[in-house]
C-alpha cells in the first residue's frame, strides 16, 4: 500500500517503485528512484491468468521511510531487482549513499529512532536490518515469524522491537538481541496491520487490526489496556465489521495524544483524543473525509498537522491543521500547492489499500462473502 511521511520542510509519498518529495513552501516535486538498470520487470512470480508480468509487478507498492532527523531517506524497491536505497540530505540535495539487495518484497520500512539502522519487515516473515553509518555492511538477520508480517517499530530507547503479523500476533522482544522474546500482545481477531507507542506515555503501544478494532498495551507485560471498536463511531453501511488499515498518533500535551484512523474503503478518517497516563479516556473529536473518496493513510507531523493521503484524482494530498479547541481545518493554501501534480500520484492507488491475501478463506462462507474478500 502506498504512504505519506513528512516534516516541516516535505513530504514522502511512496508509490509504484518511486518516492515523491514535496517541498512544503511551494510544492515543487522531486522524484527518487533506482537507477534504470534495476527497474526491470522480471519473471520470477508467476502472474495470474491473463496477467502480463508487468500487470503482475504494479499489485506491489515501494515503501519508503524518513528518519526522524529529516537527514535520510530510506525507499525498498518491489520490482526488478528488490532493493534497499538511502539517500543522505546534503544541502538541498539528496545523495544515494547506499544501495543493497533486500531478496524478498517489503511490507514494511522503519528507521531507528536513532537513525542508525533501517530495518525491513518483509512478506516471508522476517526482520532485517541495514546499517545507515556503515553503508556497504551486509544486512542482519533479527527475527522471523510464520506468516507474514504487516509492522515493526523499535522503542525510543531502542532496548525492544515490536512485530505484528497475518496471524494475529504481536510479538515484544530485546533489540537487538531478538531471540530474547519478552512477551506477546495477544487479542486480535484478525491480521494486525499497524503498531506505534502513546507519544505521552511511550509504556503503551497502540495497535490497528482487521478486525476493526485499535487496541491499547502495556506492551512489556503483553496486557490489553482498551479496545476500541471503529464500528461503533464510524458503521458500514452493510452492517460488516470494516478492518482498519492503519493508524497514527501525536502528543498535544503531557498527558494527551490526537489519533487518527484509516478504516478499509471507507471515505472517512475519525479523529480520536486519547487522555490519560493510566486511566484511560478516548473521545471522539470528529470525523474528516468525504464521500465516495477512500482515506489511504495519515501522517502527524510536528508542526501541527495532519498529511492525509486519499483516492481522489484532483486532491490526493490534503494538509489539516487544528485550533485550540481540536477543531480541525483544512490547509487550503498549502493543499492547492500539490494539486498540479495530482497525476503523479495515480499510480500510488494501483493497488488495493487491504491486500486480499491478508484475509483467512473460510470454506464454510457463502460463496459471495467469500468473492468479496478475493
Amino acid at each position: 500500500m502506498a504512504s505519506i511521511t513528512g516534516n516541516k520542510e516535505m513530504l514522502a509519498v511512496s508509490g509504484g517503485n518511486s518516492v515523491y518529495l514535496l517541498e512544503r513552501k511551494n510544492g515543487s516535486l522531486q522524484t527518487l528512484e533506482p537507477p534504470v538498470e534495476d527497474i526491470k520487470i522480471t519473471t520470477k512470480k508467476v502472474p495470474k491468468k491473463g496477467e502480463t508480468s508487468s500487470e503482475h509487478a504494479d499489485k506491489h507498492m515501494a515503501c519508503a521511510a524518513l528518519s526522524s532527523c529529516g537527514r535520510y531517506l530510506a525507499l525498498a524497491t518491489c520490482r526488478g531487482t528488490k532493493s534497499l536505497l538511502i539517500w543522505q540530505l546534503e544541502g538541498q540535495t539528496w545523495s544515494l549513499i547506499s544501495q543493497r539487495p533486500i531478496g524478498r518484497a517489503a511490507s514494511k520500512i522503519r528507521f531507528t529512532n536513532s537513525a542508525s539502522r533501517v530495518l525491513i519487515a518483509d512478506k516471508a516473515g522476517d526482520v532485517y536490518s541495514f546499517s545507515v553509518t556503515e553503508p556497504t555492511k551486509e544486512k542482519e538477520w533479527l527475527l522471523g515469524h510464520i506468516a507474514m508480517l504487516l509492522d515493526v517499530t523499535v522503542s525510543d530507547d531502542e532496548k525492544y522491537i515490536i512485530s505484528c503479523d497475518r496471524d494475529d500476533k504481536i510479538r515484544v522482544a530485546r533489540f537487538p538481541n531478538c531471540y530474547n522474546i519478552n512477551s506477546y500482545c495477544l487479542g486480535h481477531t484478525s491480521f494486525v496491520t499497524s503498531l506505534s507507542f502513546l507519544p505521552h506515555n511511550l509504556c503503551i503501544l497502540v495497535s490497528s487490526s482487521g478486525d476493526g478494532c485499535i487496541k491499547l498495551w502495556k506492551y512489556l507485560e503483553g496486557k490489553e489496556l482498551l479496545s476500541i471498536p471503529i464500528n461503533k463511531y464510524v458503521p458500514a453501511l452493510d452492517g460488516e465489521i470494516l478492518p482498519i488499515k492503519q493508524c497514527s498518533v501525536f502528543q498535544v500535551s503531557p498527558e494527551a495524544s490526537l489519533m487518527s484512523v484509516c478504516i478499509g474503503s471507507s471515505s472517512k478518517c475519525p479523529i480520536f483524543k486519547i487522555d490519560g497516563t493510566d486511566n484511560l479516556q478516548v473521545k471522539l473529536l470528529c470525523t474528516i473525509g468525504s464521500e465516495d473518496q477512500e482515506v489511504w493513510c495519515t501522517q502527524f507531523t510536528k508542526d501541527n498537522s495532519m498529511l492525509l493521503m486519499k483516492n481522489n484524482k484532483m486532491r490526493p494530498v490534503e494538509v489539516w491543521s487544528w485550533d485550540e479547541n481540536y477543531d480541525f481545518l483544512l490547509n487550503q493554501n498549502e493543499t492547492e500547492l500539490y494539486e498540479k501534480h495530482s497525476d503523479t500520484f495515480q499510480e500510488c492507488f494501483s493497488c488495493p489499500s487491504i491486500p486480499s491475501m491478508l484475509y483467512r478463506k473460510n470454506y464454510d462462507e457463502p460463496a459471495d462473502k467469500v468473492k468479496k474478500h478475493s
